[in-house]
């Protein structure tokens, strides 16, 4: 039996990645590339490796605990906050909370409070979500739902015809993904003269200036700047379509999708979308996401949005809807300086605006 005791619990030094990176391979049975954890971990805004922990037993890394830190703004101040990300340890040395697990996050605690950082945010999956309430006092900001959109009837007339051959399918995929890019080039059309829809690789100053107005509407969001959205939408592997509304020169909003070939479907992501609240540049921009996304032959959209905020109002009248398959997303937190912020508030989801953007997922 191997003697965790013998572990040493560390910081991340540079060199480490390689093997960090093929455990986590390991563990997760993944294929993430070295290029995609630099990406996350060393070309983010915050660019602070400090928030990596790892486990080490005779030379060789066997667990990690990582945070990544981001920026949010809350009332009228921007503060770090911290998502814990990627903590996994290899089957032979696995010992719940009192074990090196237990030993990584209390180390990666005493990181966080050192570096003054007042909140822990999180969107834990179902397995960690019952060990984080019950091990590491995850509170509950809410459930963020997910909407749902189906955008051809391949997986319908599968589900109801499961014999029908597979090129029957495909042509039924094909043939009602052009009704539907049909039905939404209909809609919406020039809602706003002047308007103009594009699709761009990379953000401008304009966006800094868009950021500056939005970040007033909303209480509690993660800081969406220039600086951000170049690093977020670069993510190696990983092809997003950034569609922005613009007039005269000025950004009015963009939406961002995403899409990924599951077993058996074909799914796309509305991932975030950022806007000056006029009505309708955001139905023009879903509009337009769903004909791309649609023009991909995606059986189906997923997106996250809170009821209360007018974008979710704008997703169920271009067709999102809430199903059971899909389940809400757990939000939780966790609060390092209760002098910095007041708990009564964060733990009221009405102040959040959270997407898909703000998770490491997608």
């Amino acid at each position: 039996m191997i003697n965790t005791d013998e572990c040493i619990i560390r910081k991340y030094r540079e060199g480490d990645e390689k093997e960090i990176n093929d455990l986590f391979n390991e563990v997760f049975d993944d294929r993430r590339s070295l290029e995609e954890w630099r990406w996350k971990f060393k070309e983010n805004p915050l660019q602070d490796t400090n928030f990596i922990t790892v486990a080490e037993f005779r030379g060789k890394i066997v667990g990690q605990y990582a945070n990544l830190p981001a920026l949010f703004k809350y009332q009228d101040k921007v503060f770090k906050v911290v998502f814990p990300v990627d903590n996994f340890v290899h089957k032979d040395f696995r010992g719940g909370m009192k074990g090196i697990q237990g030993k990584m996050h209390e180390d990666q605690c005493e990181v966080v409070r050192n570096k003054n950082i007042c909140l822990g945010l999180g969107f834990p999956n179902r397995d960690a979500y019952v060990i984080g309430k019950r091990v590491l006092k995850y509170k509950d900001i809410g459930q963020i739902p997910v909407l749902f959109k189906r955008l051809n009837l391949r997986l319908a007339a599968k589900r109801r015809l499961s014999w029908f051959p597979g090129f029957v399918l495909r042509l039924i995929q094909a043939s009602s993904s052009i009704g539907y890019r049909l039905s939404l080039g209909m809609k919406n059309r020039n809602p706003i003269k002047g308007l103009k829809i594009k699709v761009i690789d990379s953000f401008d100053e304009r966006f800094d200036i868009l950021w500056a107005k939005v970040k007033k509407q909303h209480e509690i969001i993660g800081v969406r700047d220039r600086r951000y959205l170049n690093w977020r939408y670069k993510k190696p592997g990983k092809n997003y379509e950034i569609i922005v509304a613009e007039k005269d020169n000025e950004i009015l909003g963009h939406i961002v999708t995403s899409t990924k070939n599951t077993e058996g479907a074909s799914e796309g992501y509305i991932v975030d979308m950022l806007s000056t609240g006029d009505e309708r540049v955001d139905s023009t921009l879903i509009n337009k996401a769903l004909f791309v996304l649609a023009s991909k032959n995606v059986d189906f959209v997923l997106c996250w949005m809170l009821p209360d905020n007018k974008i979710y109002d704008r997703l169920k009248e271009n067709g999102f809807v809430r199903r059971d398959v899909f389940t809400p997303v757990n939000a939780v937190y966790c609060i390092f300086d209760p002098s910095a912020v007041d708990e009564s508030f964060i733990k009221d989801i009405r102040n959040w605006y959270l997407t898909m953007a703000d998770s490491d997922v997608f």
